[in-house]
């Protein structure tokens, strides 16, 4: 009888672990099915990578890598990670820190000589958790006359943060996204060390991670060994995005999924650094006045789905790479394309819920906050064109449309991106319908006249609020505006002149039609790098100049040139 009890088991935990196989083989395949369209013909493609603690649970590649030697995408396929590169130099930051070399504290000046003509002061960590206020260099240089395709040194961006005259903020009272910081930070790594930034991160950072497949590429011609190149469509055949920037500064790292899973790996088990190092990157910066951000420095945390997480996307020059790390449960992603149409945000939700239910990686959250249900409700035609509009957002320099089409209402960025909204209970509310969000409302207060963006927040980390206010075109100022306006910063001209009964700003040989909502307050006319234009005038009444908001460009000067007989 023991024997036949001994085999009972042994036959029940076989059936159970060709069960589990089976599982397994079933979820590999639901999750291989999401990319299975690049392996259909030749196109570039994508290569992810999800790792449990040290255990690699999924490891695929699709696509091509180069399509000219038709060069598949693999484990060892090298990809610009973009932005995912900037915590590679908080963290050479704080290894300088720590050899008392510098004090992450220290005014940016005490380093680089070019930076001491500025009328303002910034620190080291101001850089770090990209609270500077500074102007994003890039679309300073797009501003400036650079176009995709040209090659930007990274001379030419040192040359034009010298002469920065304003900032887009006081630093330290907001949080802004630019790339600006991270060349800067970089020269300082370079000045203090003694040697190059991309050496310096290689010697204390990727050889005792082993990252052997990690390289930063300083100049467009540089030979990058497995190298993908990006790709886009274009009327039916792919054609090769040129990347011809020649620096470092939060972007050109060059690297495998399975080296960038070690990186991910080192923030579970630390080989390099200190505690107060992980502490540090994975503590959400507090700005001056008190109030918090999800950013830290050189990643984001927040929560999804009630887990904790460390994550942040990058894009440049057609790659796309994305990380994401549950710090709770030592569960990691990686994910880099070079397909510049690669649909990140509608993969990652897929992606997740494999981790999450298919593969059971992850326990039942807790604390988290659910988002109420909410019940929709019926709104009459002529109802909903009450809300129709334009909003100003003076917060960040935007404007937003809200536009009625076949008894929908839709939220407009611009003519090519809008999102339905759906009316909800509550007073004057909607539901704005998100692919992968669904915890945006759109509230119309003060008698329509103020429009509250609201994404609700299943954390502590509060609700995103943010207000806009209705505005209407008005008749044309009779103000001469015409002339040629320049800016100091960016060694640039534009022109102002009336045509057809309508003022028109002349960037390059581009002409953009001008509307007028405010006292000298203009919206340009279909042009979406460009927010809003802001003529000033003298003590005496008199234009004197003008200023550009677009992006993460604010507050751009440029002064009339008087000295051509203009006034």
């Amino acid at each position: 009888m023991r024997t036949l009890g001994i085999l009972a088991i042994a036959l029940l935990t076989n059936c159970v672990l060709i069960q589990a196989q089976k599982q397994l083989k079933d979820h590999d395949t639901k999750l291989k099915a999401l990319f299975a369209h690049y392996d259909i013909g030749k196109k570039p493609g994508v290569s992810i990578a999800i790792i449990e603690r040290d255990r690699p649970i999924f490891l695929r590649s699709y696509g091509y890598a180069n399509l000219e030697y038709q060069i598949k995408n693999s484990s060892n396929t090298r990809f610009n990670a973009a932005d995912l590169a900037k915590q590679f130099t908080v963290f050479a930051m704080l290894l300088l820190q720590d050899e008392g070399k510098l004090s992450i504290h220290d005014p940016v000046n005490n380093y680089l000589p070019l930076t001491r003509e500025w009328p303002f002061e910034i620190t080291l960590k101001q850089l770090m958790e990209q609270t500077s206020g500074l102007r994003d260099v890039m679309g300073l240089l797009e501003w400036g006359g650079y176009r995709n395709g040209d090659v930007v040194t990274k001379e030419d961006i040192l040359n034009i943060v010298s002469k920065q005259k304003k900032l887009n903020f006081i630093s330290g009272s907001k949080f802004e996204y630019n790339r600006t910081g991270f060349v800067l930070l970089n020269e300082v790594i370079a000045k203090v060390s003694g040697i190059p930034f991309s050496q310096y991160v290689h010697e204390r950072i990727f050889a005792p991670l082993q990252m052997t497949e990690s390289t930063f590429v300083n100049t467009h011609t540089e030979i990058v060994e497995n190298r993908a190149y990006s790709y886009h469509l274009l009327d039916d055949r792919y054609v090769k995005i040129p990347n011809n920037s020649s620096f470092v500064g939060g972007t050109n790292l060059y690297v495998t999924i399975a080296d960038f899973a070690k990186w991910l790996r080192n923030m579970a088990n630390p080989v390099i650094g200190k505690p107060i190092f992980y502490d540090y990157l994975h503590t959400k910066i507090t700005l001056s006045n008190g109030q918090g951000s999800n950013y830290t420095p050189g990643i984001y945390k927040d929560s999804t789905q009630g887990y904790s997480r460390i994550h942040l996307e990058g894009f440049d020059h057609g790659y796309t790479a994305y990380m994401m790390y549950l710090p709770e449960h030592e569960v990691s992603l990686v994910c880099f394309s070079n397909d510049v149409d690669f649909p990140i945000n509608d993969v990652y939700g897929p992606i997740f819920d494999w981790i999450n239910f298919d593969y059971g990686l992850l326990p039942v959250p807790t604390g988290s906050k659910k988002i109420e249900d909410v019940k929709l409700v019926s709104k009459s035609t002529a109802e909903l064109r009450r809300y129709t509009g334009n909003f100003l957002f003076k917060d960040n320099f935007s404007t937003r449309k809200i536009e009625l089409e076949n008894d929908t209402l839709f939220y407009s960025r611009n003519e090519t991106d809008r999102t339905p909204l759906v009316p909800i209970e509550g007073d004057h509310t909607f539901k704005m319908l998100f692919p992968d969000n669904d915890n945006i409302r759109v509230t119309f207060k003060q008698q329509g006249d103020v429009l509250e963006f609201r994404e609700l927040s299943t954390t502590e980390n509060g609700d995103f609020v943010a207000l806009g206010e209705r505005f209407a075109f008005q008749t044309t100022t009779t103000i001469d505006l015409s002339g040629l306006y320049r800016s100091e910063e960016i060694d640039h001209i534009i022109g102002v002149e009336h045509k057809n009964g309508e003022w028109q700003l002349n960037i390059d040989g581009i002409p953009i039609i001008l509307d007028q909502i405010g006292a000298l307050v203009f919206l340009p006319r279909s042009n979406p790098k460009l927010s809003y234009v802001v003529f000033q005038t003298d003590e005496k009444g008199r234009i004197g100049g003008l200023s550009l908001y677009g992006g993460q460009i604010k507050n751009l000067y440029y002064a009339l040139m008087t000295d051509l007989g203009h006034h």
